[in-house]
């Protein structure tokens, strides 16, 4: 059993890292399309299955969290730190008028905490805190003005949002048998900042330039439920390593629950002129400002499904998978979502994840590349977000790997650092606005053994 002072130096060491994500805030990423909904979604897949294609449903890992489905936790059998970040580069086309924007940010992916409550009982705990969505855009364009005083004259028009929605969960998943079930409950909380800053260039006149800014702030409560079933398909024991090979169907399955978010909102309308030295706007008027305005924000019912067939590696001492295939399909009825009891431009999504995993010899204890785990995906499907009526595809294909960093000497101790890397579009010709997107994301996973009764005194 680990010693107390090395349980406090965790500890501490998990709680820094809380505080530093909490802090941590979105890089300027410029997407358009943040401006819409709640802003662009987030991936909340484990950065392990991130690499299979974003699946989830129905992976089951003793050493993974897999808050993709919260059933998924009875198989946790170690105390597992886990934390993750993103490398996002993304380039955005227009087709008309003709553009081209890049951008590259680093940004933080999850931070979960898992504690089997039973080495037996098959039943754990994960606590977690994660980004859900973001909104990050800076656009500007500048067109003719609607009145002539000069043969310059225009008017520039500066679109500007900021803001994004966090949680913070918990939850809890057990198993009978072959049947597990598990929930999540978590507390999303976030704001959307949106302004428009129109000035007058070139002009005879001076002119204040005007500025209609929206700001509001949201926090609520919601359900994840989840479930999930083994189906043994056989078994079979190699006669000279006495390892015996377990094949079985994974089936899963959950679902985030339709609610309310509580809002409060405040809208202003002002004349500003930017500082001469630091470039900040500068209020010359408030032509009008509306504090708390309370109202509600409609999340829809979103749910994912699938198997995953496996190859489990056991003996006396250990369990490692061999190889994991699967897929998923995931859905959301987002055209039932409401900000302030108005529409925008969301429609019901629905995607389609592959995937699986493979390890050349994970029960080797030689070359660090034998045991490592190499991953590969894709994914397919119909963004939430319809900006121009036409539809948006996204497609996508990831690679991923996950290397063992064992301790010499410290059987219960182990160490995973995960990879993924994804290589993704959004839209196609039919669309004025595409995007193209990589993103590498690193997660590094620390498990122990906590609450291991003592033989000797």
């Amino acid at each position: 059993m680990q010693s107390v002072n090395s349980i406090n130096k965790r500890f501490i060491f998990f709680m820094l890292t809380f505080s530093i994500f909490s802090i941590t805030s979105f890089a300027q990423v410029n997407s358009p399309f943040s401006r819409y909904g709640l802003g662009d979604l987030v991936p909340l897949q484990s950065i392990t299955t991130q690499g299979m294609g974003g699946l989830g449903a129905a992976y089951y890992n003793g050493q993974v969290i897999n808050n993709n489905n919260p059933a998924s936790y009875s198989a946790l059998r170690l105390v597992t730190y886990d934390i993750g970040f993103t490398l996002d580069a993304r380039s955005l086309r227009s087709a008309n008028p003709v553009g081209k924007y890049n951008a590259t940010n680093v940004t933080p992916a999850y931070l979960q905490l898992a504690v089997p409550l039973s080495s037996t009982k098959d039943i754990a705990i994960v606590f977690g805190l994660r980004p859900k969505t973001k909104v990050s855009y800076s656009l500007s364009e500048i067109v003719p003005a609607n009145f002539q005083e000069g043969p310059t004259d225009s008017i520039q028009n500066l679109y500007e949002g900021n803001g994004g929605m966090y949680d913070v969960f918990g939850g809890i998943g057990k198993r009978w048998k072959n049947f597990s079930v598990g929930v999540n409950v978590g507390y999303e909380f976030g704001k959307k900042e949106i302004s428009t800053r129109v000035g007058i260039l070139d002009s005879a006149f001076n002119f204040y330039k005007s500025n209609s800014e929206t700001n509001t702030n949201f926090w609520g409560v919601y359900v994840n439920p989840g479930i999930g079933y083994l189906i043994p398909l056989g078994s079979r024991v190699d006669p000279t390593t006495k390892i015996t090979s377990n094949y079985s169907l994974q089936l899963g399955g959950s679902a985030t629950l339709s609610h309310s978010l509580k809002a409060n909102q405040k809208i202003t309308r002002e004349t500003f002129v930017y500082d001469g030295l630091s470039g900040a706007p500068l209020r010359i008027d408030s032509i009008s400002v509306t504090p708390n305005i309370l109202g509600k924000i409609e999340i829809p019912m979103t749910y994912t499904a699938g198997f995953m067939i496996n190859k489990v590696l056991s003996n006396a001492y250990v369990s490692i998978n061999k190889w994991s295939l699967g897929a998923d399909f995931t859905a959301g009825n987002w055209s039932d979502y409401r900000f302030y009891n108005a529409k925008d431009l969301t429609v019901n999504n629905w995607m389609i994840h592959a995937g699986g995993e493979f390890s050349p010899n994970p029960v080797s204890g030689a070359k660090l590349w034998s045991r490592a785990i190499y991953r590969l995906g894709f994914y397919t499907g119909n963004d939430y977000l319809d900006l121009d009526g036409n539809g948006y595809k996204i497609s996508g294909v990831t690679f991923g790997a996950g290397f063992h960093l064992k301790k010499k000497n410290y059987i219960n101790q182990f160490t995973m650092i995960n990879t993924a890397i994804e290589l993704g579009k959004r839209g196609t010709k039919v669309n004025n606005l595409t995007q193209n997107y990589f993103k590498f994301s690193l997660a590094l996973s620390l498990s122990d053994i906590w609450f291991q009764k003592r033989k000797y005194d």
